[in-house]
């Protein structure tokens, strides 16, 4: 392992999407040193979209990574989808993806998702419908003053973002500016929906230890609700088993939905 913890364009460089699939995003389960982290977003997804019918035109995925796990359960409410990611890497796979060649299969997140709706969807359509709905994978460097590619299709009814914003932003201020930006791409009346990990300071891909803001939750809310939005949902779930040697050392995992005013 590195003394020094990876980011920014180590993404691009070094990053192993095929790798992070393999480990995190396998199946439902993920990774066994990350407990019931998988399992807990898809039903947080799931709750957000499904359950709470949040629904529109347009849905935007900041920060999406090589995986397409978090925007199945809003795939179903929307019109139009749009990735994004700083990495070139991820950003080659999510096209792999759409185009049907991706050394990977999400099909069990589909048929979770399908039958947690329970209205007898086949998980191959769905998984067909949703590469149609997603019209362009856009490029985004959060920490670059504009960014030109998310803004120039906004407004957008929902935003989603997963495990990025920690493992982007260099310190809370950092994270604020960021949330301030993301928050200004919605409309108003729209709903932002983070998952993401509290306290936690680094993860592994492969052979490689990468970096991440450790962030606590009342942080996150005062970043949020400063920034014109109003909570209306979150739930945590701790991590029991902090011992050395883990893939990471998250504190917890939360979803936080909330709505722009």
């Amino acid at each position: 392992m590195e003394n020094q913890l990876l980011k920014g364009e180590d993404y691009s460089t070094v990053f192993e999407p095929l790798v992070y699939l393999a480990n995190y995003v396998r199946d439902i389960t993920g990774h066994e040193d990350q407990g019931h982290f998988m399992k807990f977003a898809m039903d947080a997804f799931h709750k957000a979209f499904s359950k709470a019918n949040t629904k529109g035109r347009r849905l935007l995925d900041v920060g999406t990574g090589p995986s397409i796990h978090s925007v199945i359960s809003a795939s179903k409410h929307f019109d139009e989808i749009y990735l994004s990611d700083l990495s070139t890497r991820n950003l080659k796979a999510l096209a792999e993806w759409k185009n049907g060649t991706l050394q990977h299969s999400f099909h069990t997140f589909f048929q979770y998702v399908v039958e947690k709706e329970g209205e007898g969807e086949d998980a191959t359509s769905r998984e067909e419908e949703m590469r149609n709905k997603v019209k362009d994978i856009l490029f985004v460097d959060l920490l670059s003053d504009t960014w030109s590619e998310l803004s120039s299709k906004q407004p957008y009814d929902a935003v989603v973002t997963s495990l990025c914003l920690e493992a982007v932003a260099p310190s809370t201020e950092i994270y604020k500016s960021i949330a301030g930006k993301i928050v200004a791409l919605l409309k108003p009346g729209g709903v932002l929906v983070v998952t993401g990990v509290l306290g936690q300071s680094f993860y592994i891909v492969g052979d490689h230890e990468y970096y991440c803001l450790s962030i606590k939750e009342q942080d996150i809310k005062s970043v949020w609700t400063g920034c014109g939005l109003d909570i209306e949902l979150w739930e945590w779930n701790p991590n029991n088993d902090r011992r050395p040697g883990k893939r990471s050392d998250y504190e917890g995992i939360f979803l936080m939905m909330a709505r722009k005013k």
